[in-house]
């Protein structure tokens, strides 16, 4: 602070004000605060956006472990409704079909007992990868429980659809799964159906086409296992490189 005086027409007067240290001392803290209180307020909106970003990815992590299944990395059950549901919705709106597999691995209860539960796990994920590498971007593969698998095929009639079925399960029936210095073989028996236009339109889902493939596949089972059956449109067993029924 300074002090002076000042001599104004005879007028004694009596001036005091701010040294320019003292001026630039109190601006200095001025901006120490502003800056302070700057970064304060970055770091909170910095705490809560990670804190939004965290939870967001938590819900989504549980939302997926929800749909999918933790042994093989297919859809579960839940998850395949709602993705299967959707594609019939699209096949409604478009007018083209949608088929559906059910297929059950062949005496899987003596590999479980053979091999253990682990053998059969990694029999399970066998067939998981063997079902991704054969089948197209769109279609919807699943595992229900057990050794019971299920996919949804849009843009696929009945034909098309036992046709991918009988590759799948001549794929299976020549892989073998290594588990420790044994070797295990497997086979399939196949379902398959199809929802066309007409039914969509009819307001038949995805799991009356299920039920029907699944009588398909027990028909299978009940032929001697190993082969794809398709539902009763006629039907009978198919066979291998063609489109037909007998």
């Amino acid at each position: 602070m300074g002090v002076f005086l000042n001599i104004n027409e005879g007028k004694w007067v009596l001036g005091v004000g701010l040294a320019e240290r003292d001026i630039l001392h109190g601006w200095r803290w001025q901006v120490c605060w502003t800056v302070l209180a700057l970064l304060i307020t970055a770091g909170l909106q910095w705490m809560l956006l990670h804190y939004i970003h965290a939870n967001f990815l938590q819900r989504e992590r549980l939302g997926q472990e929800a749909r999918q299944d933790p042994l093989t990395g297919l859809a579960n059950r839940r998850g395949f409704d709602g993705r299967a549901q959707r594609a019939c919705s699209q096949a409604l709106r478009y007018g083209y079909p949608v088929s559906v597999l059910t297929l059950d691995l062949d005496l899987f209860k003596q590999i479980n007992d053979s091999y253990g539960h682990d053998g059969g796990d990694a029999v399970l994920r066998c067939v998981a990868q063997t079902l991704q590498r054969q089948l197209r971007a769109g279609d919807i593969a699943a595992r229900f429980g057990g050794e019971e698998f299920v996919v949804a095929m849009p843009h696929s009639g009945l034909a098309a659809a036992a046709d991918v079925a009988e590759r799948i399960r001549a794929s299976f029936a020549t892989q073998t799964v290594t588990f420790g210095d044994r070797i295990i073989r497997f086979t399939a028996s196949f379902g398959v159906a199809q929802l066309t236009a007409v039914e969509l339109e009819a307001h038949e889902g995805i799991h009356a086409a299920l039920a029907r493939a699944d009588q398909a596949l027990y028909r299978a089972k009940l032929e001697g296992r190993n082969r794809v059956c398709t539902e009763a449109r006629p039907a009978a067993t198919y066979q291998p490189g063609t489109a037909t029924c007998r």
